[in-house]
């Protein structure tokens, strides 16, 4: 499945994050979606979510520096 548009993936995580933790939201949505947890990390982070600092891995860390460089 090809990662949804970038409002809805946001829309999407805000969902599940107000109804279970941050880090359960991102592995029940990465399900969902079918795509990695690193995958679905980058991709709200490279589309300006605030995540936690604890979901803050690798894949958070180079989404957050590559928009860095991109603003």
């Amino acid at each position: 499945m090809t990662t949804p548009d970038p409002h809805i993936l946001c829309e999407e995580y805000t969902h599940f994050a107000t109804l279970l933790d941050p880090h359960t939201a991102i592995k029940e949505l990465s399900k969902k979606l079918n795509i990695t947890p690193q995958t679905l990390i980058y991709q709200l982070v490279i589309n300006g979510t605030q995540l936690p600092q604890t979901l803050m891995t690798g894949a958070g860390n180079k989404a957050l520096k590559r928009r860095q460089q991109t603003t």
